[in-house]
C-alpha cells in the first residue's frame, strides 16, 4: 500500500511539474509572439509619412488623392511582405469618439476591403485606449465583422503638434496564434505523457516480478516443508 502511495504521489509530482513547464512555455510563447508583432507594426508606422495622412479627410475623397494611394500601397506592399499578417490599416477618431479607417491593405474588390472613412461600430475598449493613452499595445483575441484577431496598435503623432494624426492596426488571425502556442506546448507535454507511461511502466514491471518471486518462495516453501515424497516426471518419462 505504502509503495503504491508512492508511486501515486511521484506520478501527481510529474504532473504537476509538466503542467507548470507547460503554462510557462504557453505565457512565453505569447508574450514573444506579442513583442515580435509589435515589433513588426512599428517599423510599418515609422515608415508612413505623417503628412500624406495628414492630408486624408476620411471620406470617399481620399480615393482621389495621390496620398491615400501613397499610403496604401505602402500598407499593401508590407501586408504582403509578412505571410502571417491578414490586415494592415489606419485608423483615425473624430472629435465625438467614433473611431473610422483612413486606409487598409486590400482592394477594393476584397470581401474584407474597408473604403476610407468606413466607421468602426464594434471598436473595442482596448483599442480606443490606445487612442487616448497614446500608447502602443498588443491586445486580443478580439472578434468582430473581420474575424477573431490578435491586434498591434502604434499611435501615430505628430512630433511638432504632438497631436494623434492616426493609429496603425496590425492584425494576425487568432487561429495561427493559438496553432503556433499549441506547437510549442507540444514538448513539454508529450514529455509529461512519456515519464507518465514510463513510471507506470517500470511499476506494473517491478509489480509483475514481485509477484514472480512471491510465487517461486512459496513453491520452494512447499517442496522444502512438504512430509511426504515428491518425484517429478518430464513430458518422455524420465524423472
Amino acid at each position: 500500500m505504502r509503495k503504491y502511495s508512492r508511486v501515486v504521489l511521484f506520478l501527481l509530482l510529474i504532473v504537476i511539474i509538466g503542467i507548470s513547464c507547460t503554462l510557462l512555455v504557453a505565457y512565453s510563447t505569447d508574450k514573444n509572439m506579442r513583442d515580435d508583432l509589435l515589433l513588426h507594426a512599428r517599423i510599418a508606422a515609422y515608415s508612413i509619412d505623417l503628412g500624406h495622412v495628414g492630408a486624408m479627410t476620411g471620406s470617399e475623397i481620399d480615393l482621389h488623392m495621390a496620398s491615400y494611394q501613397r499610403v496604401k500601397s505602402q500598407l499593401t506592399l508590407m501586408r504582403t511582405a509578412d505571410s502571417h499578417c491578414r490586415f494592415l490599416y489606419l485608423m483615425g477618431q473624430r472629435t465625438d469618439g467614433v473611431v473610422f479607417f483612413y486606409t487598409d491593405s486590400l482592394s477594393a474588390d476584397s470581401e474584407d476591403y474597408a473604403p476610407p472613412g468606413l466607421v468602426y461600430d464594434e471598436v473595442s475598449d482596448s483599442y480606443l485606449h490606445s487612442f487616448s493613452s497614446r500608447k502602443e499595445a498588443v491586445v486580443g483575441p478580439i472578434t468582430d465583422r473581420w474575424g477573431t484577431l490578435v491586434t498591434a496598435l502604434v499611435p501615430l503623432v505628430d512630433p511638432q503638434t504632438e497631436e494623434l494624426v492616426a493609429v496603425l492596426g496590425m492584425d494576425i488571425d487568432s487561429s495561427h496564434w493559438k496553432k503556433e502556442i499549441m506547437a510549442r506546448c507540444a514538448v513539454p507535454l508529450t514529455g509529461t505523457l512519456f515519464c507518465v507511461f514510463l513510471v507506470m511502466l517500470l511499476d506494473s514491471k517491478g509489480k509483475s516480478i514481485a509477484a514472480r518471486r512471491e510465487s517461486e518462495e512459496r513453491h520452494r516453501l512447499f517442496f522444502e516443508n512438504c512430509p511426504i515424497g515428491i518425484i517429478h516426471y518430464d513430458i518422455h518419462g524420465k524423472i
